[in-house]
């Protein structure tokens, strides 16, 4: 009986079913967390569920494993705080002595209401679904804490997954019914490929994230120390050829550095392959280098020239990426309200998902039309603009957080430069991405993100996945 049990437990709580947990945890947030509204239905299944996938990490963690994941999750419990007292009630005269309350103050004396006690965000409904929303990153935290050293570099594999997953259903979506089932969200880019996500850009962003990921993936050995150079070179060719359909501007920029450094990383790859390979018999000799790089690079033009005549028959695509939309020039008048907005609210903030309701308190007269602006579109703002000077210390933790886990990656020797800045790179993506959109307040992209950089925090994870140009033992499968 004690023995059944004890079986029983091993196969709920042992590496294997951490791992099944983490994969099944990810595969629920890629189908139901790709957009960034409060107002989607299957956030009710997602966040839920991501408590329990918490409880169970809490559960089956080895014994210490979670205190290497200390640091994130004590970042998280920051955030927490910082959005939980936006909820505290304030008694009526604190309340409206803050910034930006006037109209709300007016509205009270002429409605009986001077003595209503409320709390510091305009939007408290807003500022719960942002307390809610830490729910995903955190059990991502722990579910990465829970796993085996060895199994962590299933990050990498994710984010390949779901990139492939969203660009294949991209396509799709584009040979389809622009108003059929294929698009996952109510709300979204219709007529664009999308893919899993709700909106186009979010989409660009994290597939050309993707692209060094791809290249460096393929330039790992498998466990029967083979690499796939080939697998590889498609996924990071899909991946562009997709985010080039978007018409996304960031996603196009991002694009150039991306596509390079994935181009450099394969190249090297190869060519030290072809180095190593001996020839089978004296009448056979390997490839010229000179051969690889031409094929490579007709493959690279290849591709982008793939791209850009898809984009081109797409004549709504290619109009967004050479004109200005009225929702871009809305962004762009918006800019010197935003940062008389910040000169305002700088010390306290407005409330964590307050936003569009605070901008209509600023708005001018002029600036009205049937657009809305529901984000700065600029994250980095945006998050100065909801939590004030709290929230310039959680963004100073965090990119010291971020800046410190990328460093990690060259003190690995195993890997060259190149593979570094390939797996560097989503993280400068999203970044820079964040200052003309905002990626990171989607699930999906917010726990790709966090994984990563998770993921480079344990240099020892990446170093155990040997290179095609190395020798040695294959280590995990890659």
């Amino acid at each position: 009986m004690i023995a059944n049990r004890d079986s029983r437990s091993a196969a709920a709580f042992g590496a294997r079913a951490r791992l099944l947990a983490m994969v099944a945890f990810f595969v629920v947030v890629a189908l139901t967390g790709g957009g960034a509204r409060a107002d989607i239905l299957s956030l009710v299944v997602l966040r839920p569920l991501a408590v329990l996938f918490a409880a169970y990490a809490i559960m089956a963690a080895p014994r210490g494993s979670l205190a290497r994941v200390g640091g994130p999750l004590a970042l998280a419990g920051f955030l927490a705080i910082i959005v939980a007292v936006q909820l505290i009630p304030l008694p009526p005269g604190l309340w409206h002595a803050l910034p930006a309350r006037e109209a709300v103050v007016r509205i009270d004396a002429l409605v009986g209401m001077e003595s209503a006690w409320r709390p510091l965000t305009l939007s408290p409904a807003g500022t719960w679904n942002a307390l809610f929303s830490l729910a995903i990153p955190v059990a991502a935290i722990l579910l990465y804490g829970a796993l085996e050293p060895g199994d962590r570099f299933v990050v990498i594999k994710l984010w390949l997954g779901f990139a492939v997953a969203s660009a294949l259903l991209a396509i799709a979506q584009l040979l389809g019914n622009p108003e059929g089932p294929l698009y996952l969200y109510a709300v979204t880019n219709t007529g664009e490929p999308v893919g899993l996500l709700s909106n186009a850009n979010h989409q660009a962003v994290l597939l050309v994230s993707a692209i060094p990921l791809a290249a460096f993936w393929g330039s790992r050995r498998d466990r029967r120390n083979k690499a796939k150079l080939l697998p590889g070179s498609l996924m990071a060719a899909l991946f562009l050829f997709v985010v080039v359909l978007t018409a996304s501007r960031a996603g196009l920029a991002l694009a150039i550095p991306a596509t390079a450094i994935a181009f450099a990383v394969l190249l090297r790859s190869a060519l030290a392959g072809l180095a190593e390979r001996r020839p089978a018999s004296p009448g056979r000799r390997p490839l010229p280098r000179s051969v690889v790089l031409g094929g490579a690079v007709a493959a690279t033009i290849a591709v982008a020239g793939a791209g850009l005549f898809g984009l081109a028959s797409r004549a709504s695509g290619l109009a967004a990426v050479v004109t200005t939309s009225a929702q871009d020039e809305m962004r762009f008048k918006a800019l010197p309200t935003l940062l008389e907005m910040l000169g305002r609210v700088w010390a306290l903030g407005t409330g964590a998902g307050s936003f569009d309701k605070a901008y209509k308190m600023f708005e001018p007269m002029g600036a009205l039309s049937r657009y809305y602006l529901n984000h700065a579109h600029n994250d980095w703002l945006e998050v100065l603009l909801d939590h004030g000077l709290l929230g310039l210390a959680a963004l100073a933790i965090m990119v010291v957080w971020v800046v410190r886990s990328a460093a990690r990656l060259w003190q690995v020797r195993s890997l060259t430069t190149l593979e570094r800045v390939a797996l560097a790179f989503p993280l400068a993506a999203v970044a820079v991405s964040s200052l003309v959109d905002y990626p990171m307040r989607v699930p999906v992209a917010v726990t790709l993100f966090v994984l990563l950089v998770l993921a480079m925090r344990d240099g020892a994870v990446i170093a155990a996945m040997p290179r095609a140009s190395g020798g040695g033992r294959a280590g995990r499968p890659g």
